[in-house]
């Protein structure tokens, strides 16, 4: 590949991480951490609501919701008889159904946004190789 191929390639990659720089909050200028607080609000506690809570670290709790304060919720595991405190900022994804059998849910909306790049990196990489060629010619 010669230097003028080179400098494209270069180029384009720039150009693309430029491109990828993930969003700020979300909609409505709301945190991830606000968003699964009110979650967690609306749901309720007690053993008649349902939770399922996927972490950062991708590990999953499921049961309901004991108590909830301003930093942390508690799930209990009927299954295992755990009891574990949950930082609302940890939380990646969270499933639930209150007592009347509403649901709520909150995910992260990083796959999709995964995928965005992964294709706009392709499709920059295939210009610029193209282009790249065709100067060489």
């Amino acid at each position: 590949m010669g230097r003028k191929a080179f400098s494209l390639l270069f180029v384009g990659l720039a150009i693309n991480l430029l491109c990828a720089l993930p969003p700020a909050a979300g909609a409505g200028g709301q945190s991830k951490a606000e968003k699964v607080k009110a979650a967690v609000a609306k749901l309720g506690t007690g053993t008649g609501t349902r939770i399922e809570v996927n972490l950062g670290n991708r590990v999953v709790h499921k049961g309901y919701v004991a108590e909830s304060t301003g930093n942390d919720f508690v799930v209990n595991e009927p299954k295992t008889g755990v009891s574990v405190r949950v930082p609302y900022s940890q939380v990646r994804s969270l499933k639930g159904r209150d007592a009347a059998g509403n649901r709520v849910s909150v995910s992260s909306g990083a796959a999709p946004i995964t995928a965005i790049v992964g294709v706009v990196a392709v499709v920059t990489v295939v210009t610029i190789v193209g282009l790249a060629l065709s100067a060489d010619n």
